[in-house]
């Protein structure tokens, strides 16, 4: 996608503290992004995530859970799952 002129931002449920740590890991595994907000797990991830995702006005989210997909497609987010 970056390749492609896209930005890509990254929304985990990584905790903030964990933040530089995620972003070296990134770098030395040459995962492109541009960037990158570490929002917390537990009660809350989801609403969180979409907070950031309307704020930064992202266009397509994509995500490993299907539930927050649906969460944000409920919520007029274009969402997709990176499973089938």
């Amino acid at each position: 996608m970056k390749s492609r002129g896209q930005q890509v931002v990254i929304v985990s449920a990584r905790p903030p503290w964990a933040r530089a740590l995620t972003v070296w890991w990134l770098r030395f595994h040459q995962i492109p992004f541009d960037k990158i907000f570490c929002v917390g797990f537990g009660k809350g991830t989801k609403q969180r995530k979409l907070d950031v995702i309307e704020k930064e006005g992202i266009d397509h989210f994509f995500d490993d859970n299907k539930r927050l997909v649906n969460f944000l497609n409920q919520h007029s987010i274009k969402a997709t799952s990176i499973f089938p």
